[in-house]
């Protein structure tokens, strides 16, 4: 017999005045409690990684569910099965049956392993790791490329992409000089004002400044050149239609933080500057597709370092649209949004290459400046930044120029986008009647699914 059962269910709230009728302890009745003797299998386990301290302070309600199950089914064996793993040593605390502490090992329980692999470091996270895969703790394995092709296009920046690119590079030049005389302005004012060397490192901490602007200048230019592959993007998608074929263009970023900032800036009813919006969703694996096909489907695959082809099982697609993405993860804090007039008056798509140098201006430059012409100078800056024409948001681009939304099925995190009318560019949801962004994208799935 199998029982399946989601993590929604399984974690359900107890009723304090009958806590057995919990379908927690459905499952527990159900495996046999403590004279269970199947396997009990947790599928993507790492749902279960926020378990807090020791003794459950701060633990996710998964997190809990999945460790009462195993304690209340000491006999039933039980299989982690993850694609991502875990990052930290804490992230294992739920995999109770490992055996990596208690009786026979160094350590007592999870919090005395945790501490020692955290004291220890990198090189004691290998240990963890060699230590599980030797025993026979952990099993890797990885999707079989069989059948498929990979290969790289190069591309040729056009004059005006290498203009662009020129323009940027010369802007960050003055920024970094410009940089230097307001920092050496700064440490003459706080040495006249403090002259201590210990309060005057308190108060001007050139090297976090530094780490940050060089840490801009390089998501900047990684952002810049992604941009230029657009139209060989758009090229090659348009080729493989022609062809009755089938393209999912694969990202790592929508942009939607930058996206929502440049929103705020230009919003005339907003005094928002350099707000620190989530950056969570900017690591996650985002997918667009596009596809018209009745034969052998191709695949497409373009990232931010090359251009990959595949070729994919036959579909029985027909004149529509895929997608395919995965869901944006939980920011911590909300990010701040713009109302839906802040798109009024718009001609053009959001840069989040403009809101790039903002914030950098913002965090470095304005706490530095202290007289009138500091002042000009950071509005001299943001208008050269303006002025610059750097291009759109990148996934604004792709989705304008490969049709719009009625030709390209997007699965994202993303809630709303611009989208270009006969009226101008409209700010709209992408769950138009007030559905989640989870149904809008199986519903763009289904809809290039079936045709």
């Amino acid at each position: 017999h199998m029982l399946v059962s989601t993590r929604g269910e399984a974690k359900g709230k107890r009723s304090q005045s009958c806590p057995e009728n919990s379908r927690l302890a459905q499952v527990v009745e159900w495996l046999g409690g403590r004279e269970a003797g199947g396997l009990i299998t947790f599928d993507e386990a790492h749902k279960a990684k926020n378990l807090g301290s020791g003794d459950l302070i701060g633990a996710s309600k998964t997190g809990i569910a999945a460790v009462e199950l195993q304690r209340s089914c000491p006999a039933a064996a039980c299989l982690y099965a993850s694609a991502t793993g875990a990052t930290e040593i804490k992230h294992l605390g739920y995999m109770e049956r490992l055996g990596l502490y208690g009786q026979g090992r160094p350590h007592r329980n999870f919090e005395e392993l945790r501490l020692a692999v955290e004291k220890g470091g990198l090189a004691a996270m290998e240990l963890v790791a060699i230590t599980m895969r030797s025993e026979g703790m952990l099993s890797c394995r990885a999707l079989s490329f069989r059948g498929t092709t990979f290969n790289l296009r190069m591309m040729s920046l056009q004059p005006a992409q290498i203009a662009t690119y020129t323009t940027a590079a010369n802007l960050w030049q003055r920024m970094l000089a410009e940089l230097g005389k307001l920092q050496l302005a700064e440490k003459k004012r706080v040495k006249t004002q403090f002259g201590n060397r210990v309060e005057m490192r308190n108060h001007l901490d050139v090297s976090m400044q530094m780490k940050y602007f060089w840490g801009a200048q390089q998501n900047f230019f990684k952002q810049l050149v992604i941009s230029m592959k657009v139209e060989k993007a758009v090229q090659t998608v348009e080729d493989a239609l022609c062809r009755g074929d089938q393209v999912v263009v694969s990202m790592w970023s929508t942009g939607e933080a930058l996206f929502e900032a440049g929103l705020l800036r230009r919003s005339s009813s907003s005094t928002f500057r350099g707000a620190e919006l989530e950056q969570e969703d900017e690591k996650e694996m985002e997918d667009i597709a596009v596809g018209f096909s009745d034969s052998d489907a191709y695949g497409g695959a373009l990232d931010d370092e090359d251009w990959g082809v595949g070729r994919l099982p036959k579909s029985k697609t027909k004149t529509k649209a895929k997608s395919k993405a995965a869901t944006k993860p939980k920011a911590q804090v909300k990010p701040q949004r713009a109302n839906s007039s802040a798109a009024d008056g718009l001609t053009e798509f959001v840069c989040g290459l403009e809101v790039m140098i903002d914030r950098l201006l913002d965090k470095i430059f304005v706490p530095l400046a202290r007289t009138p012409a500091d002042k000009r100078l950071i509005t001299e800056l943001r208008q050269a930044a303006k002025a610059a024409k750097l291009p759109a948001n990148l996934l604004d681009l792709l989705l304008e120029r490969l049709g719009g939304p009625s030709k390209v099925a997007e699965l994202t995190g993303r809630s709303r986008r611009l989208v270009s009318t006969t009226a101008g560019l409209q700010l709209q949801d992408r769950g138009g009647d007030g559905d989640s962004v989870e149904s809008v994208n199986l519903q763009e799935q289904r809809a290039f699914q079936e045709g």
